[in-house]
């Protein structure tokens, strides 16, 4: 709702969209909503388009951070000894076009050591956890000659929210939303062109809480009864040896290298395996 002077009041200030994301700064002792960062997101965002807006908060140039939690001997090994079982890291967030050369979402992700302290996170190198390689970061820069790794900071990412396009409706033209449609807008109708089977397994240790494999995880697709392992899959069984997956599993020794090379198989052997590399089974990564 909005005050008489025009600023916006909110009644109860939701993480929805906000919630994975490691706050930038500290909630008072008292607990009381003063300062309440998810509060200050969302007063920055409405009433900058609705009313008088407001100046942006100091934590919007922080880097922005996950915690996720290292709980799986597979992801224990990737990490390759950068952490103890069950303690936190922090990811930082990368721009989908700022890759380095040859990289992308599939063979590069970035993890640093948890640290409460903020003003020390730009000054951390990261660490790729496929390579094991450090990398320091940095906020984007405008003229481009960085040569750190450029990382999102809050800032980014509420920013979006004021031009993340309606994707559901159409506008008054009839033609897909933008982030600068205004005025009346329509139901917008889907046709399908083909259908995709895709999977939904997850593992069961996301009950337990945040993991990194949540970050890069894939659904399973499927073609013909078949489905191929994702590269993070493939990667995985290469570390630990395709002899002692198919030992541990009772898979074929030949099933398994299919597998590692990207070829199609049946849906319910590639669960097997996907179990037992995740941390379900007895996994661990060779020496």
């Amino acid at each position: 709702m909005s005050r008489p002077g025009g600023n916006i009041v909110i009644v109860d200030a939701k993480a929805h969209g906000l919630g994975y994301l490691y706050p930038p700064k500290d909630r008072p002792e008292d607990d009381s909503d003063d300062n309440d960062w998810i509060l200050e997101a969302w007063h920055w965002v409405l009433e900058g388009e609705v009313a008088r807006p407001r100046p942006a908060p100091e934590w919007f140039s922080i880097p922005a951070m996950m915690r996720m939690t290292v709980s799986t001997p597979a992801i224990l090994g990737m990490l390759k000894g950068f952490t103890k079982p069950f303690n936190f890291v922090h990811v930082p967030l990368l721009f989908p076009n700022l890759y380095p050369p040859g990289k992308d979402a599939s063979n590069f992700s970035l993890i640093m050591p948890f640290s409460k302290d903020r003003d020390q996170w730009l000054n951390t190198k990261a660490i790729d956890t496929h390579s094991g390689k450090q990398h320091p970061i940095s906020l984007l820069d405008p003229k481009g000659v960085t040569k750190a790794i450029e990382v999102k900071c809050y800032g980014n990412i509420l920013g979006a929210y004021r031009e993340h396009p309606e994707a559901k409706f159409l506008g008054r033209d009839g033609n897909p939303c933008d982030s600068l449609t205004r005025g009346l807008l329509r139901r917008s109708h889907i046709i399908a062109d083909k259908h995709r089977y895709i999977g939904k397994e997850t593992s069961r240790r996301w009950e337990q809480g945040d993991d990194l494999s949540m970050v890069d995880f894939r659904c399973a697709e499927y073609s013909d009864g078949k489905t191929v392992a994702d590269g993070e899959t493939r990667d995985r069984i290469r570390k630990i040896g395709i002899r002692k997956i198919a030992r541990e599993t009772g898979i074929d020794k030949e099933t398994v290298l299919f597998i590692s090379q990207g070829k199609p198989v049946k849906a319910i052997t590639l669960a097997k395996i996907m179990r037992f590399i995740s941390g379900d089974g007895r996994s661990s990564v060779k020496d």
